[in-house]
């Protein structure tokens, strides 16, 4: 790194580290404006709302879009950078507004999420989005009462509510086209899920989860394969950590991908006759109702059991262990435990110089 270069970073740093500090002072004065208004109204007026009917009102509504706000931090954050986060978050209007300015002007200028180019471009552009939102809105006050015949027409009301659907999509043409069998699958999953549940039309925010883990999963096993395809090391160790993780973040659809492995690798270090594959497992397991992943988990702790004993190391009863977890809902313990085996049997073989 160049003396260019490194000032270039600490300039960066530099207004980073300033964005950070005016990004949180000015939300929180914003969240106390926002939370100030409706009591300094009420006093006003002299009608102040009941606090425990509100209080439960909160409750009702705030934990429902409390995994919906995480998400959208998780997935806009990097997206915007700092200074577009906090300019987006605090004017509000993200979907419709906000991501679609800032993914076009970064896709126009040609820069990547995650760069200071990127960061700068996002900033700029739902900056300017905002200030326009401000204008149309001042322009709608003062034309509302002219236009309301005609914005509460019947005929033009099919438009309104396919505004957005028609943005994003155009929008996502573009990303569709770069996989486009991790694009069909979930759009066909996530289709019939709305036909068969119409009630979840209405909670797209919350849709992002299992829609989003879908799609992780499909890029993941397209990789695998074509790791295979390439004659690329497909037995590593597992981290046991961002295995639970990311089981737990995708509500379990990881959980599914992680048990193939694990069968397989099992499967490969210690082969019996009658091995079942990964996938045939997961498969049962799914149509029994988690009954045929009970069983596996049993004759797994079984098998780790034997390959202990052969190798003259102490033996636990991992079988009853497993089958006692299992039974209990969870699973995810003895699958870590699995794991674990897994890796020290693959540290043995890497030290003795062979290979899985």
């Amino acid at each position: 790194m160049n003396e260019q270069e490194i000032k270039r970073t600490e300039q960066y740093e530099t207004y980073l580290n300033a964005t950070h500090k005016l990004g949180r002072w000015l939300t929180v004065l914003v969240l106390v404006f926002l939370l100030a208004a409706p009591f300094a109204i009420g006093l006003f007026l002299g009608a102040m709302p009941n606090l425990g009917a509100a209080a439960k009102a909160f409750l009702g509504v705030g934990l429902v879009y409390l995994i919906s706000g995480i998400v959208e931090y998780l997935i806009y954050v990097p997206m915007l950078g700092a200074g577009g986060s906090y300019l987006a978050f605090m004017t509000g209007n993200l979907i419709n507004m906000k991501i679609p300015c800032a993914i076009n002007a970064r896709d126009i200028v040609g820069v990547r999420s995650g760069t200071p180019e990127n960061e700068i471009i996002a900033t700029l552009s739902i900056a300017t989005s905002s200030l326009v939102t401000i204008l149309v809105l001042a322009a709608g006050v003062i034309l509302m009462i002219p236009l309301q015949p005609v914005l509460q027409s019947p005929d033009l009301q099919p438009a309104f509510e396919n505004v957005v659907p028609a943005l994003f999509g155009a929008m996502a043409c573009k990303y569709y086209r770069m996989n486009r069998t991790v694009a069909l699958i979930v759009l066909a999953c996530m289709s019939l899920l709305f036909i068969l549940v119409p009630g979840l039309i209405g909670s797209t925010s919350m849709m992002v989860i299992p829609s989003g883990a879908l799609a992780i999963v499909l890029a993941y096993l397209s990789f695998r394969r074509q790791q295979k395809t390439e004659g690329g090391e497909v037995n590593e160790k597992r981290s046991i950590a961002i295995s639970v993780i990311l089981t737990l973040l995708t509500f379990g659809i990881y959980g599914i991908i992680w048990l193939i492995h694990s069968v397989n690798d099992l499967n490969d270090v210690a082969p019996e006759s009658g091995d079942e594959p990964g996938g045939k497992v997961a498969i049962l397991s799914i149509v029994t109702l988690g009954i045929y992943g009970i069983v596996w988990m049993y004759q797994a702790g079984r098998k780790i059991d034997k390959m202990r004993h052969s190798n003259n190391e102490p033996a636990s009863n991992n079988a009853t262990l497993f089958l006692v977890l299992s039974l209990f809902g969870l699973g995810i313990i003895p699958l870590s435990l699995i794991q674990a085996e897994l890796n020290r049997s693959k540290n043995n073989v890497l030290k003795s110089g062979g290979s899985l």
